[in-house]
Parts: C-alpha cells; sequence; structure tokens
C-alpha cells in the first residue's frame, strides 16, 4: 500500500468525509425501517417508501452534471449535506409515513450528489498508476463507515430524536469538512456537451451495465440472502451471521483487489472477477448446509462481487475527466438506483415461484450475461 504514501491529504479528507455520511447512512436505514414496522404498517407500504430514495438517485443521476455546471460542485456537495441533515432531522419530528415519502425522496437526491461528487473529486486526484488501490481503500473505508451505522443504532436505540441527530449530525461534519478544505478541491471548466449524461453514455455502455447489476445484487443480498440460507436449514441469527461474512469478506477484500488492479491485466481480471461471481452461487447451493466449507464459501462469494464496483470506478478514472467524469458517475447512480429497484421483485418473484434456489439461478444467470459481455466488449478509448 505504499503507494498511499504519495495521495494527497485532500484526498484521504475526502475519503474521511465520504466514511463519514456513510456511517449517517448506515444508522439511517435500519432505523427508519423500525420506526415503520413499530407503527404497524406493512411490508409492501415500508418497502415503497424505501423506493423514494433510489428514486431519488435515479433523478439526481440524470441531473446532477448540468445542476453542478451552473452551481459549482463544491457548492453543492455543501448545500446537498445540509438537505440530508435537514430531511433526516424533519423524519424525526414528523412521524407520518406520507411526509416521509417526500422527505425520503429529497434524500435520494442529496445523497447520489454526495457520492458522485465525492468519487469524482477522488478519482481526479488519485495518481494513474495507483488508482486501483486508492478507489479499492476508498471503498474498504465506505464499506466500514456503512458497518458502523447500525452498530451506532444499536447503542443509541430507535426512540426518539436521539438517533435523528446523531445521523443529521454526520452529514454536518461533512458540511464543515468541505468549507474547511473548499480552496483546495478540484474545480473544472463545464460546458453544455460534457453536462450532458447522454453524451457520456455511449463510451460507458459496459461499466452502466454493471452498476446496474451490482445496485440490484446489493439489494437482493440484504433482502433474501438470509432468507435463502433459512430455508436450507438455518436459524435466523446464523443465516445473519454468515450475510455479515459475506458483505465484510468482500469489504475486507478491496484492500487487496485494488492492487490486482493496478497489476493484472483488465480484462483478465474482468473475466476471473465475473466467472467467480457466476460459479460461486453453485457451490454454496451444493454444499452442505451446516458444513464448515460454508463459510469459506460465503466469504468467497462476497470477495467475488463487491470488488466489481472498484473496478467499474477505476476505469471510469481512466476514461473520463472534469465535467464529463461527473457524468459518467451521474450515470452510475442512475443505474444503481434503476437496479435496485427492477432486480428485488425479479428475485422475489422467482423465488415465490420455483422456491429459495431460484436466488441462485438469477443471480448466476445475471453474472453469465455479464461474463459473456465482457468477454465479447470491444476496448474503450478515454475520452478527453
Amino acid at each position: 500500500m505504499s503507494i498511499l504514501r504519495s495521495v494527497s491529504p485532500v484526498t484521504f479528507l475526502v475519503m474521511l468525509m465520504v466514511a463519514l455520511f456513510a456511517v449517517g447512512q448506515g444508522l439511517s436505514y435500519p432505523l427508519l425501517a423500525a420506526i415503520l414496522a413499530a407503527q404497524g404498517h406493512g411490508e409492501a407500504l415500508i418497502g415503497l417508501n424505501a423506493a423514494m430514495v433510489p428514486v431519488g438517485i435515479m433523478v439526481m443521476g440524470l441531473t446532477i452534471s448540468p445542476v453542478t455546471a451552473r452551481v459549482g460542485a463544491r457548492n453543492w456537495a455543501i448545500i446537498t449535506a445540509l438537505m440530508i441533515a435537514a430531511s433526516l432531522l424533519a423524519i424525526g419530528l414528523v412521524q407520518n409515513i406520507w411526509a416521509w415519502f417526500f422527505f425520503r425522496f429529497f434524500l435520494g437526491l442529496a445523497i447520489a450528489s454526495q457520492f458522485v461528487i465525492a468519487e469524482t473529486w477522488i478519482l481526479s486526484m488519485t495518481p494513474a498508476p495507483g488508482r486501483g488501490r486508492v478507489v479499492g481503500f476508498y471503498n474498504f473505508l465506505t464499506s466500514v463507515g456503512f458497518g458502523l451505522g447500525p452498530l451506532l443504532l444499536s447503542l443509541l436505540g430507535t426512540g426518539g430524536l436521539a438517533p435523528f441527530v446523531a445521523a443529521a449530525s454526520f452529514s454536518l461534519l461533512v458540511a464543515l469538512l468541505i468549507a474547511l478544505i473548499y480552496k483546495r478541491l478540484p474545480r473544472w471548466k463545464a460546458n453544455a456537451a460534457e453536462s450532458n449524461p447522454w453524451s457520456v453514455l455511449p463510451l460507458m455502455m459496459f461499466l452502466g451495465l454493471a452498476t446496474v447489476v451490482l445496485g440490484g445484487f446489493d439489494q437482493v443480498i440484504l433482502a433474501f440472502f438470509a432468507l435463502f440460507m433459512q430455508s436450507r436449514g438455518l436459524d435466523q441469527d446464523q443465516a445473519l451471521r454468515l450475510l455479515t461474512v459475506v458483505l465484510a469478506s468482500g469489504a475486507l477484500f478491496l484492500l487487496a483487489y485494488g492492487w490486482l488492479i493496478d497489476a493484472l491485466p483488465r480484462r483478465a481480471l474482468w473475466i476471473a472477477t465475473l466467472a467467480c461471481a457466476a460459479g460461486l452461487p453453485w457451490l454454496l447451493l451444493a454444499a452442505p448446509v451446516h458444513s464448515v466449507w460454508m463459510w469459506p464459501l460465503a466469504a468467497a462469494w462476497g470477495c467475488s462481487i463487491m470488488p466489481i464496483f472498484t473496478l467499474c470506478m477505476v476505469e471510469l478514472g481512466e476514461r473520463f475527466t472534469g465535467q464529463s467524469l461527473l457524468a459518467a458517475n451521474g450515470v452510475f447512480s442512475l443505474g444503481w438506483g434503476l437496479g435496485g429497484i427492477i432486480l428485488p421483485p425479479v428475485a422475489g418473484a422467482q423465488m415465490q415461484l420455483f422456491g429459495s434456489q431460484a436466488l441462485i439461478w438469477v443471480m448466476s444467470a445475471i453474472m453469465v450475461g455479464m461474463l459473456i459481455i465482457a468477454i465479447l466488449r470491444p476496448a474503450q478509448k478515454k475520452l478527453h
């Protein structure tokens, strides 16, 4: 990880900013679900309410580039950090699910802005020879931040305003950090062509598709993996622990995977990673549920899925610069939100029709499709 010593302090501060933001989001997601369940709302309505966040993410994915071209990325990052804090406090004060539809839509707009702008800054400030290791380290920190959120919620509890104030405080801290390093953050000139997200889409069709898949997989794994393992005979606690292994192992592997990105041919790495992501679920299905092998297989599967986004980010940094890079990151947000809306209902419907093992069929089939596209896709040119 010696390459990290050559990275500027501002880049690390932006990474810290995103990690702090992720703690607040990791706290707020389960908090809102727990409150709505305690109020007696059904799963369908809770899910529909939660879907307002990816809807907001999709809308901002299409509009963030022209918005920041007018307002400025640094100014918009501060504004949206304050928007998140205000929305979370409003949700805590107004305990009404119908009002929450409105507030969570604005949360989605602001959340997408924070990630898109921060990741554009990181890619802009990262030296090309070590971009894989730097991006891997960034994604690791973000995963840790999301993981700390539920832990903090377990200490604060779900009653009263305390958890909302805590979540809002992380966003306020992010706004303060941006203000402190405001003059040292990257700036670029924008024109109408570079601010149009549709102008970059032809150069990133594969990466956009990969982001749709990953956005869907993220939601599908969180929603259905524990249920799938329970249907195979594990009790709830064991199934949740196995889910934790999938997520935690993937996060830790990001540190090593960044080195692989910098050291190995990109095409070969794409093919190997997608092949593992397509094949390992079948080993999870074939292995005896109480076998000791279930744990390393779950860890290996997590290590094959989570790093794909790191690969996408690195290729994005190689292909785009300035406002075009921000527009391309906006397309990523659009894809992530789209996948989060489309794939969970597809996986759930297949499981209901054909049994829980259909989860493996769906996830493996999608990765096989991505693998075929990765093998056939032509080399991409960098956009200057």
